[in-house]
């Protein structure tokens, strides 16, 4: 198995220490972001994190700093936004290096042995600030087999059982790590983050997972989905819905090293963001404004944005103005403007009549969800919606490795 090494770069900010010969013209070059002290920023957060971890401080290395900064005044002066292929230099054109980010480390001195150069290239019209920073360098260096370069605790070395954890135990902000929106009519697809649990030992095996939180007088089970990366002791344990925001969870592993059973446990609480909705504990992505109120505090939403989460099928009878809403055993009529409802042919009073709003048609969400048979709250802080369906009511066994 190869190793690996990470080269990163940016137009507006690279990753690594600008270092340049004394004495070349090129080194009075300037780009917006870079600077040496900007660069012990970026190091001095990831550092930051390790020792959160218990893990040693890293360090930059000369020779990839060089190709970086090489690369990042080629990208700048041939590149664009919209630019396919970054990676790439051709032969002959300015600031040209190398072909490929191998052979640009090489040009610059790198003598590594046997490792493979994983290039990243972002680009940006602005440099950026410390909260930026934070991101990128979490999405680099933290998202799936990449992060275990940063979480290794050093397999190679010797001593006393050392586990690595991220999000490590007392962790606020971490990211939820969402992949897109959810599918509308899968609403509890969505994937969550990956919690990374990597050992300096070779012989881990057995590994099982749990993660947990309290809601009131729930508990709320995450399923997992454990693997191993690379058979390095680094175990990725990836959530099969998005995790709630400003959520604390509580996260537990057992494997076997050594001939014995080790355990962890610890806590962390994701980053808070404003959602809309939360359905069974999950924030509800969407593209725009889903919830509205009305003067008098009640709660409406687009009939079809919510329906479809339910996985209800919507029909709408322009000429009548009616709304139609059919889920196994449950059929819903509704009119525009009018104070009763049918529920399965049977008349029911509403408080607030659906109505439309700029070519949308929205409901009052308390009839739909309880209709659904689900429970509904408004929480006034948060200026969103809680919706339990009662899947997270059942109950799940720890996630083992596959």
């Amino acid at each position: 198995m190869a190793k690996r090494s990470l080269l990163a770069m940016m137009v507006t900010l690279l990753l690594v220490l600008p270092i340049v010969p004394a004495g070349q013209a090129e080194a009075a070059r300037t780009y917006d972001g870079i600077s040496g002290a900007e660069q012990k920023r970026g190091m001095a957060f990831l550092n930051d994190m390790r020792s959160h971890m218990g893990l040693a401080e890293l360090t930059l290395d000369p020779a990839l700093t060089k190709a970086a900064i090489d690369h990042a005044r080629y990208a700048d002066e041939h590149y664009t936004l919209k630019s396919a292929n970054r990676s790439a230099e051709a032969s002959g054109m300015k600031d040209y290096t190398g072909t490929t980010p191998s052979g640009r480390a090489a040009a610059a001195g790198y003598k590594e042995a046997g490792m493979d150069i994983q290039e990243t290239v972002y680009m940006d019209e602005r440099p950026y600030d410390m909260f930026d920073l934070g991101q990128h360098m979490r999405d680099l260096s933290l998202v799936h087999e990449r992060r275990v370069i940063i979480t290794n605790p050093d397999t190679a070395a010797g001593g006393p059982l050392q586990v690595a954890l991220y999000p490590y135990d007392g962790m606020e902000g971490a990211m939820i790590e969402t992949d897109g929106f959810m599918d509308p009519k899968q609403p509890l697809a969505g994937e969550g983050m990956t919690i990374t649990v990597h050992a300096n030992r070779s012989d881990v095996s057995g590994m099982t997972a749990t993660l947990q939180r309290r809601a009131g007088s729930r508990t709320i089970d995450i399923p997992l989905q454990v693997t191993s990366t690379d058979g390095d002791g680094a175990y990725e344990l990836k959530a099969q819905r998005l995790l709630r925001q400003d959520a604390v969870y509580t996260a537990h592993v057992s494997f076997r090293t050594g001939g014995e059973t080790v355990e962890r446990t610890w806590t962390f609480k994701t980053w808070s963001f404003q959602v809309d909705m939360v359905i069974d504990d999950m924030p509800l992505l969407s593209g725009g404004n889903s919830v509205r109120l009305d003067p008098s505090g009640r709660v409406f939403v687009p009939i079809r944005f919510l329906s479809e989460r339910f996985g209800a099928d919507v029909g709408w009878d322009k000429a009548a103005q009616t709304i139609t809403i059919r889920q196994a055993g449950l059929d819903i009529r509704m009119t525009i403007g009018a104070g009763t409802a049918y529920v399965n042919g049977k008349a029911v009073a509403l408080e607030s009549p659906p109505k439309l709003e700029v070519y949308t048609t929205v409901v009052p969400l308390r009839f739909i969800a309880e209709a659904f048979g689900y429970e509904v709250n408004y929480r006034e802080r948060e200026h969103s919606v809680e919706i339990w369906t009662g899947f997270t009511d059942q109950a799940r066994p720890p996630a083992a490795a596959s």
